[in-house]
């Protein structure tokens, strides 16, 4: 076999094996089918003549207002259920409740999912029932901060759930009581 032919099948090979890779790399989810330098497409930018922009400070209250932050104290002695007991508010926390809760503290609020077996079996606590007497006793307020700030296992659902909905699932919890 002469040099030649032996170059030409190493650059076919060489070839091949970029265009493998590109393909490879192509297949990867993503917003870019090749992402080379990722930190490049997702750093802070400008426009061209616009001047940077400054980060806002650390717990900067918006002029839309933000909910103020409330200690687990506060919650158990001052907060009061500003929604209405009435069956829009409770079928609105049902709804919430069945969407955010129910896989884990079951569907009827008394602790029984497949979440609470598997907390089990791998040793940590499970869900609380909604319908002891331990939360019977509790405040709203405690409740309310009690989804708000979550515990144990359970999620903090201030960012997902707005205050409304919070109070709505408080409004809901002692309606199964």
């Amino acid at each position: 076999m002469s040099t030649a032919r032996r170059a030409g099948r190493a650059a076919s090979l060489t070839v091949g094996l970029v265009l493998a890779a590109l393909v490879i790399a192509a297949c990867e989810t993503g917003a870019y089918p090749a992402d080379l330098f990722p930190e490049m497409h997702y750093q802070q930018s400008y426009r061209t003549q616009e001047p940077p922009y400054e980060a806002p400070p650390e717990g900067q209250v918006s002029t839309l207002g933000a909910e103020v932050p409330v200690t687990d104290f506060v919650a158990t002695i001052q907060l009061e259920n500003p929604v209405p007991f009435d069956g829009p508010s409770i079928d609105s926390g049902r709804a919430l409740f069945a969407v955010n809760c129910a896989m884990c503290h079951g569907a009827d609020g008394e602790g029984d999912s497949y979440v609470a077996d598997a907390f089990e079996s791998y040793g940590d606590k499970r869900p609380a029932s909604l319908v002891s007497d331990n939360v019977k006793a509790q405040a709203d307020g405690a409740l309310y901060w009690t989804i708000t700030n979550g515990v144990n296992n359970m999620p903090a659902w201030q960012r997902f759930l707005t205050e409304e909905e919070r109070w709505q699932l408080v409004t809901f919890i002692r309606s199964l009581n």
